[in-house]
């Protein structure tokens, strides 16, 4: 019986990994040396290249890559956008924290997430549904506030 067959999605799963690793990887080099090559490496550069390395807090660490990024954009006179990017780069590990605590919580076996023959006590589903919502709507808030922030 293969792996797919008995309820194993853990192969599948990294095989995912390593296939979106390694396009990240070329990706990251190319934009590291296009801005070594043009003198205009910052922040958020370094923080993509972090982001490769620690792949774990690597949600966090990309999305404080894309706000320096809308940081150094912005300049510094848009005090008021600056303050929500700031908001958001920091609020968002804690969301994200709080989102990886409630997928390992929610099954004791936390096993029973990827092994679907392990017998669990898992919560109500909804529970991670909406979070999910909640997440998705932080997501959306944010942009009009800092298109309006002036």
């Amino acid at each position: 019986m293969s792996a797919v067959e008995n309820g194993d999605r853990g192969q599948a799963a990294m095989a995912t990994y390593w296939v979106t690793t390694t396009i990240a990887s070329f990706v990251v080099a190319a934009r590291l040396y296009i801005r070594i090559v043009r003198k205009t490496i910052g922040v958020d550069d370094w923080l993509m290249l972090v982001t490769l390395f620690v792949s774990i807090i690597s949600f966090a660490t990309a999305k404080a890559s894309v706000g320096c990024l809308i940081l150094r954009l912005l300049g510094p006179d848009n005090v008021w956008r600056r303050r929500v990017v700031w908001f958001v780069i920091i609020f968002t590990p804690l969301i994200n924290a709080i989102n990886i605590a409630l997928t390992f919580a929610q099954c004791d076996p936390p096993k029973a997430l990827w092994d679907r023959k392990v017998k669990a006590r898992c919560w109500n589903p909804n529970v991670q549904l909406y979070f999910a919502y909640f997440m998705v709507g932080k997501l959306q808030i944010c942009p009009p506030i800092v298109d309006h922030a002036d």
